[in-house]
């Protein structure tokens, strides 16, 4: 009896062990998170923002995650994401997140998810070919987010206003 839990403790610390070796190996080359990781890093920041925060998703679909009516109404919100105005269920989205102080802009690009939450907290994603594997950054450094804050902004200013959709 012994002599089992001794053999199925060693399997299970050389399964970490190789676990450890992965994560180690794949940090050198960035970090990665899951679509649902990023989503849930880009709510907590979004929930304690105060002022003005600008948000990108790939498509208005990933919003539904994000809670935005729950935001404080005094936060302006900003978001930069694809959107099919022909589309009934993106429509839905649309009408559902109808508040004055959500600005929502279509952009093509359908690339990266970003959030900067009052120019002091920044959170990037960028999809690769595997969508459910998103390289990822996050900095409160003032020197790193006025270097990437160009990439947020970028979304913002290249995505088309909303014409009316009815």
């Amino acid at each position: 009896m012994l002599a089992q839990d001794l053999d199925a403790a060693d399997e299970e610390v050389e399964t970490l062990n190789q676990k450890l070796e992965n994560f180690e190996k794949r940090a050198k080359e960035g970090f990665y998170l899951s679509k649902e990781s990023v989503l849930n890093e880009i709510k907590s920041i979004l929930m304690k923002g105060l002022h003005s925060v600008i948000i990108t998703t790939p498509t208005i679909e990933n919003l539904r995650d994000l809670d935005l009516y729950e935001v404080k109404p005094s936060v302006n919100i900003k978001v930069a994401t694809w959107i099919d105005p022909s589309n009934p269920d993106h429509q839905e989205i649309l009408r559902e997140l109808t508040f004055d102080n959500i600005m929502i802009r279509i952009d093509d690009f359908k690339d990266r998810y970003c959030i900067l939450s009052d120019g002091a907290e920044l959170f990037l994603g960028i999809e690769g070919k595997n969508e459910n594997e998103i390289l990822t950054l996050r900095t409160k450094d003032s020197k790193h987010i006025k270097f990437l804050s160009s990439l947020v902004m970028e979304s913002w200013l290249r995505a088309r206003k909303l014409q009316n959709l009815d």
